[in-house]
């Protein structure tokens, strides 16, 4: 993943804040803290064992993730789902428990956290890049062909113990140690082929 220096950033999540309430959401937990959405904003809630019910194909111009995407059990259908729904351009903002923090597993409705590798899935460049990975078997990116996001921006939110450090520290940190980054939040940009009129 290349992202420019401007687009990858970290922050640092304020003691005192639930990281629960940390965005307005789009997609949100069906149970629990209510989240106040803005007029226009089409909310879909989502409960354990209940799908979604997603508006009609290419609807979605900009979309806010919270507190699902760690829960859902279907999360290829999720990522195929949400991709149907998006506009080619629609912007999907995403916030997650960081894979190697102990939020990701903490609560037993958790199923995963997310990592930057898990984004490049969602790519079809990541998806070539993948490709001659020696750990890659291709069933992960043969289930993720058709879907193409790429990540336009991405913060680490870190526990506030490493505010002050330099990015190279946190960077080395992310890599060997637990706990470091609480959340990922990504804003990804969705491309869809373009068709001419008259195409089917």
């Amino acid at each position: 993943m290349n992202l420019r220096p401007d687009q990858v950033g970290w922050e640092t999540i304020p003691p005192d804040m639930d990281p629960a309430i940390y965005k307005r959401a789009l997609l949100t937990p069906a149970s629990g803290r209510s989240i106040d959405v803005p007029d226009g904003v089409l909310r879909l809630p989502w409960s354990p064992g209940a799908s979604i019910a997603w508006p009609a194909e290419g609807t979605i111009n900009e979309a806010v993730v919270l507190g699902v995407f760690e829960r859902i059990e279907d999360i290829v259908g999720f990522w195929r789902d949400l991709y149907r729904a998006c506009a080619h351009g629609a912007y999907v903002h995403l916030q997650a428990p960081y894979w190697s923090h102990v939020d990701a597993v903490g609560d037993p409705t958790r199923r995963r956290g997310i990592s930057e590798r898990h984004l490049a899935y969602l790519s079809a460049s990541g998806r070539l890049h993948l490709r001659d990975d020696p750990y890659e078997d291709g069933v992960a990116l043969a289930a993720f062909t058709g879907i193409d996001f790429d990540t336009i921006r991405m913060v680490h939110l870190a526990e506030p113990e490493w505010d002050g450090r330099g990015d190279a520290d946190r960077e080395r940190a992310l890599l060997h140690l637990l706990n470091v980054a609480r959340r990922l939040e990504v804003t990804l940009l969705c491309h869809k082929p373009s068709r001419a009129a008259g195409d089917v």
